[in-house]
């Protein structure tokens, strides 16, 4: 069911907020989130570096090969270019 707004048609016209709802109370799980036992957690970065540890080797080796891969097409044309310039300046 869609709630109906509490602004007058009129209202818009004033450039007036809508009426606020003041009798809103917190739960009781708002109040006592401040008092429960804090522990120690560990971070985020230390929980993922144990739980990829034996991943991480076969990953790097992965990611590398690829960049390499990549890094290669990307340089060839650029090379490529170069030699066709200085054919052409040694030709010229």
């Amino acid at each position: 069911m869609k709630p109906t707004p509490r602004t007058s048609p009129g209202e818009h016209v004033s450039r007036r907020f809508p009426s606020t709802d003041y009798a809103y109370q917190a739960t009781t799980e708002a109040r006592t989130a401040g008092l429960l036992k804090s522990t120690k957690r560990p971070a985020f970065h230390e929980l993922s570096s144990q739980f990829l540890a034996a991943e991480a080797n076969r990953h790097f080796v992965v990611e590398l090969l690829s960049f390499a891969l990549i890094g290669g097409i990307a340089a060839w044309p650029v090379i490529s270019a170069l030699v066709a310039m200085v054919r052409l300046a040694r030709n010229y």
